[in-house]
């Protein structure tokens, strides 16, 4: 019988579509939102490894991903390329870094355009039975790539990869390469058990974490007064902080004023809206007013400008 590798899954995305996202990165529930402006393009591919998926992809816009993955599963994490640092929780998280995120514990995750990135599920059953005890339970463990663990699960990470997407899904290969998979996924599975053991490096909680509890106090207010012309010094009193304190620390964690954030939160609600499309609300004027939208031109400009194309086209796609 001749030899299979696994079979790498991969999904081209040409269009921002938040549900083919969270469809896409295996078992999880992840909702995503377009932070950047512009068309969006994309890839994903997956690799289910024995009990074990190997999820990477990389994106043209900056996104922030939100949600939960498997119940019962470590996640290990890991920037292959990054322009730019992202965010784990209000944890920085640059190129070659490793996260370790615990199981049942909510992801908040800022992705920088053009990041490549890699995450691999792993049933805690399998890292207890290879008696791991410094599991993380509570919250993301980073660990930097400067620290030898980190090097070689990037390194053997990068060498996987290489070698799956180097031949076709589920194609007949020569013992040799079989045999190269095989010993490659086996120390993978031992880098990870080198890193998981470690303390964070993180230290002491940064000012990060404290910046992304006020915006996700900023975008629950938001949400609850969708349809409100909100200033941002009223904002800023409602949540019990200075207008300086709000947009400093929507600057820093998202590279925006709360107002340009703002805009963006309601493009993307609208965007859902007409990905979703029904046949008794099938007119973006429609649908736009009941998200609080007044001036429709103007909403028509900054749609264009945030996702690539028309609002009309968006609604015309769901009926193709």
């Amino acid at each position: 019988m001749p030899q299979l590798l696994p079979t790498v899954t991969t999904r081209a995305l040409s269009v921002f579509d938040p549900d083919e996202l969270t469809e896409a990165v295996g078992s999880s529930n992840l909702m995503h939102t377009q932070v950047s402006s512009g068309a969006f393009a994309g890839e994903l591919r997956a690799t289910q490894l024995g009990s074990c998926r190997l999820d990477s992809g990389e994106y043209n816009q900056t996104l922030i991903a939100r949600g939960a993955f498997p119940a019962g599963h470590v996640i290990v994490g890991y920037l292959l390329n990054a322009r730019e640092p992202g965010r784990i929780n209000g944890f920085r998280f640059a190129q070659c870094d490793v996260v370790v995120f615990p199981q049942d514990v909510e992801l908040d995750y800022f992705v920088p355009a053009d990041t490549w990135w890699a995450a691999l599920q792993i049933p805690r059953t399998l890292l207890e039975d290879a008696r791991l005890e410094a599991l993380p339970t509570r919250s993301a463990k980073v660990v930097p790539g400067s620290d030898e663990g980190g090097r070689r699960l990037g390194r053997v990470l990068r060498e996987l990869l290489g070698l799956l997407q180097s031949h076709a899904p589920a194609s007949a290969v020569d013992a040799e390469t079989q045999a190269q998979t095989s010993w490659l996924e086996s120390r993978l599975f031992d880098a990870v058990c080198d890193v998981l053991p470690h303390r964070s490096h993180a230290g002491a909680r940064p000012q990060h974490v404290n910046r992304m509890q006020l915006l996700r106090r900023f975008e629950r207010l938001v949400q609850d007064h969708a349809f409100s012309n909100l200033r941002i010094a009223d904002v800023a009193a409602q949540l019990g902080v200075s207008q300086r304190t709000l947009e400093q620390g929507v600057k820093d964690y998202i590279g925006l004023s709360p107002i340009q954030y703002l805009i963006r939160l309601r493009l993307n609600a609208v965007h859902r809206a007409l990905m979703r499309g029904s046949e008794d609300v099938a007119t973006v004027d429609a649908i736009a007013t009941t998200h609080g939208v007044t001036h429709l031109g103007r909403f028509s400009a900054y749609y264009r400008q945030q996702f690539g194309c028309n609002p009309s086209e968006t609604l015309r796609a769901r009926y193709r």
